[in-house]
């Protein structure tokens, strides 16, 4: 899996979750893919010395304290799973730290930072913890913010007024996001295989190779064209559930889905929703908090809809 492109980072932006909040939020640079977004759409990462070996390791402390204890400033990135897998994998990290790590640690630091091989899971489970410690305080609580409705659906929610998200209980995957898995599987094989292809027959394939050219290629030729996806149909566009109200698209969550059955079940039993199937989040300044860590969790989740 590669690092998405800055047209990925623009379909994050260009969400129908709460974008108002969302971009009013301070700009700051992404470093992976060298684009400046909304710090609401970015993960926070630092250096922070392990206490027995010493050795900087790379944590998303953001997610865990408030605590100033870490080395240099942070390390922001598209908050996606796909964009810490690329940094997980193809080290990533080490190559693209900003000026201030390389000129306030040593050589020996810089080449024992440990990036943890469960990176990715982490910050997903962080994510979720946080949902969950936000929603915990509504679930307790018969404070107005959250309405039972009967369904998602527009004749369930148009009575409820100033609706801003609408929490679902039950999972709403089916057997094509199963058959989807599988799909992206086999996109993946086949780009495998293309830059096998590439690799191994490049003498063959390459004209200027071919025909023993006398002059170089021109700066603006690439690689030798093999057949491959296009990036369109390779990268599609992300999904994002909703729901309609009153004729207006709003964020559709589903609490299965995003925070497992396990931390779901957790949440609403014992609580005075648990007999319910589907929560209406209203809108007003209180709500932004616990909507802005849905959208978070929801974009670094984020995938292609199933076709």
């Amino acid at each position: 899996m590669v690092a998405p492109s800055p047209s990925f980072a623009h379909q994050l932006v260009n969400t129908d979750m709460h974008p108002a909040h969302a971009l009013a939020s301070p700009i700051r640079f992404e470093r992976v893919n060298s684009v400046l977004l909304p710090s609401s759409l970015l993960l926070s990462l630092h250096l922070r010395r392990n206490p027995t070996s010493n050795q900087p390791w790379a944590l998303p402390l953001s997610l865990t304290t408030s605590s100033k204890a870490y080395l240099g400033p942070p390390y922001r990135i598209l908050g996606h799973q796909y964009v810490v897998a690329a940094l997980s994998r193809k080290k990533l990290f080490e190559r693209s730290l900003p000026a201030q790590y390389l000129n306030g640690l040593s050589k020996p630091d810089l080449e024992s930072i440990v990036w943890r091989p469960d990176m990715p899971a982490l910050i997903h489970s962080l994510l979720q913890d946080r949902v969950v410690d936000k929603l915990a305080w509504y679930f307790r609580r018969r404070s107005g913010h959250l309405v039972p409705v009967a369904s998602p659906r527009a004749q369930d929610i148009d009575g409820v007024d100033d609706v801003s998200s609408v929490l679902i209980f039950r999972s709403l995957k089916s057997r094509a996001d199963e058959m989807h898995e599988e799909m992206q599987d086999i996109v993946l094989d086949c780009d495998r295989w293309a830059m096998y292809y590439l690799k191994g027959f490049s003498k063959q394939i390459d004209i200027h190779v071919k025909v023993k050219a006398t002059h170089r290629p021109p700066i603006w030729v690439g690689d030798p064209l093999v057949p491959r996806l296009q990036p369109r149909a390779r990268f599609p566009p992300l999904e994002y559930k909703t729901a309609v109200w009153r004729g207006k698209k709003v964020a559709l969550y589903s609490l299965t889905d995003h925070l497992g059955e396990e931390k779901a079940q957790e949440l609403i039993k014992g609580s005075r929703y648990e007999n319910e199937g589907c929560l209406v989040i209203k809108s007003s300044r209180h709500n932004i908090p616990v909507q802005l860590l849905l959208m978070q969790l929801e974009n670094y989740v984020a995938k292609s809809a199933p076709i």
